[in-house]
């Protein structure tokens, strides 16, 4: 989605396939203008009474009384997540926890597949394998020792 994003904001479809982190070198003008025309596009669709305007600088009251609340919190603080930098570590965690599951996913299957076709899961196979070479290290290591006695 983010790919997609800069693509339309800055009417360039190179977005969807520059490496990653594709964000730091986007149209500024682009990026504002179609930020504007959105903006435009949804005051001329949404009927005003059903649109809200909303600064977060302003805080709950105006989110409240749009959304017809009566107990609006007082001494909460209104959340600032929207950063710079809180959106770039979005990105990342998607990328990173998309690559997280594909990995478990494969991973998987290539154990069952293992499993289904020599009979032995992954960790025993290795400690069989581990078992084999040590016992082939000892006794290439014994017939050394019996040549040179």
């Amino acid at each position: 989605y983010f790919r997609w994003l800069l693509a339309h904001v800055n009417d360039d479809p190179d977005y969807l396939r520059k490496p990653f982190p594709i964000h730091e070198d986007q149209n500024k003008r682009a990026a504002i203008a179609a930020y504007e025309e959105h903006n435009r596009m949804v005051r001329e669709t949404i009927p005003p009474d059903r649109l809200l305007e909303f600064d977060v600088n302003e805080g709950w009251e105006p989110l409240c009384k749009f959304l017809d609340i009566s107990e609006c919190p007082r001494n909460v603080p209104f959340p600032k997540a929207n950063k710079a930098l809180g959106k770039k570590a979005e990105s990342i965690a998607t990328i990173l926890c998309s690559v997280a599951f594909v990995s478990t996913v494969t991973f998987t299957l290539i154990a069952v597949l293992f499993r289904l076709l020599s009979g032995k899961t992954v960790v025993q196979w290795f400690l069989y394998q581990a078992s084999s070479e040590k016992s082939m290290i000892l006794r290439t290591a014994r017939r050394r020792r019996e040549k040179w006695s």
